[in-house]
């Protein structure tokens, strides 16, 4: 089975953020910046199959992706992730009608309504995944002894996750702008108490949703954890209508990688 494009893909918009400059760091160095964005750089997918671990070396480093979601779950996987998978095959479909029609652009949108999104749904998602990952990590620890920085890169379905900061909960006091923040993990104390165990062999989390990209060091997460003040924080679910559009140009049936499952 051939790695899919979802990690390469996942990969290449870290990278985007990166020549950006609009990676979020915690913990890290501007020495270790620097490492980071070598391991990035030169991150090479290491047999493109799927079941090999890690997904990716670079010159001093691996990188292990996987994805986590904040929505239902059964053994099929995340109902969101089901819900896209539909809405892209019917942007498919629309792309491939439209081949015989003689405008060169072809308007294509589909939707999904999402409910019953969680933080409990999304700290299972995270810690099933992490296990089944660390379980691969210990088979093939042995190949990997001589590269310096390990990495996991966590690509987050949280859009209906939000973030509110309250400066005293007690009174409902909140600055404008703070009541819908996006959803990192920083901002869930368990979620970071469970990847602090994992400190000893795991040096970073490169966390990735649709609103930005940050890199966690996971022995700094005891020091992020004393200076964020969490009783004031709420991660709250929301229900709403996801939806996919745009412009197809050309003749070609092929859906655009952005839009893959």
């Amino acid at each position: 089975m051939y790695m899919g494009r979802a990690e390469q893909r996942c990969l290449e918009e870290v990278k985007l953020q990166y020549d950006k400059n609009e990676i979020r760091y915690y913990g890290i160095s501007i020495e270790e910046q620097q490492q980071l964005h070598v391991l990035i750089d030169t991150a090479q997918d290491t047999d493109g199959e799927t079941t090999t671990f890690p997904d990716f070396i670079g010159e001093n480093g691996w990188i292990e992706h996987f994805k986590v979601s904040s929505s239902k779950h059964n053994k099929k996987g995340s109902e969101n992730s089901r819900k896209i998978a539909n809405i892209n095959r019917a942007i498919e479909k629309q792309i491939e009608s439209s081949i015989n029609e003689k405008s060169l652009i072809h308007p294509f949108s589909s939707s999904f309504y999402s409910n019953g999104n969680s933080l409990e749904n999304y700290r299972k998602s995270l810690e099933n995944n992490w296990e089944n990952h660390y379980q691969s990590y210990l088979k093939e620890q042995g190949k990997m002894k001589a590269l310096e920085i390990s990495a996991y890169m966590i690509e987050s379905d949280d859009d209906f996750l939000k973030v509110a900061r309250f400066d005293d909960l007690r009174e409902g006091i909140i600055q404008h702008g703070n009541t819908e923040l996006p959803f990192e993990i920083i901002y869930d104390k368990a979620v970071m108490e469970y990847i602090l165990q994992h400190a000893s062999y795991l040096n970073y989390v490169i966390f990735k949703s649709n609103y930005l990209v940050s890199i966690l060091k996971t022995t700094a997460i005891s020091k992020i954890i004393d200076e964020l003040d969490y009783k004031n924080i709420v991660v709250y679910p929301i229900q709403g209508i996801a939806m996919r559009y745009g412009f197809h140009i050309g003749t070609e049936s092929k859906l655009p990688d952005s839009f893959q499952p």
